[in-house]
């Protein structure tokens, strides 16, 4: 699945959660970017586990991928911006979107 919000930093191309580096190009993933990819392929995983034999209405698959996309263009947003989103939280925001974690 695409990686809503990052491009490769070397080509400036899309980039796919189920690798580790850019697929035009060859760049490794890196810092912020590697986490990202890595915790939005677990989240969509997760996410097709949930409904795997169970009808789902178009309706609530776009929702749910909507969902993925804002996470992720959430923390490209403030990468860009200067910000930063510490490696944990990255996971954690993944996380809770389908495995139905809650801040304790």
């Amino acid at each position: 699945m695409i990686l809503i919000g990052f491009s490769c930093p070397g080509c400036k191309g899309y980039l796919l959660d189920s690798l580790d580096h850019c697929h035009h190009c060859g760049k490794p993933y890196e810092g912020t970017l590697a986490v990202a990819a890595k915790a939005h392929n677990e989240a969509k995983l997760a996410m097709v586990a949930e409904i795997s034999g169970k009808p789902i209405s178009k309706q609530r698959m776009l929702e749910d991928v909507q969902t993925l996309a804002s996470v992720s263009q959430g923390i490209a947003a403030t990468e860009k911006a200067g910000g930063t989103v510490p490696e944990g939280m990255i996971s954690k925001l993944f996380r809770k979107l389908f495995h139905g974690e809650n801040d304790q």
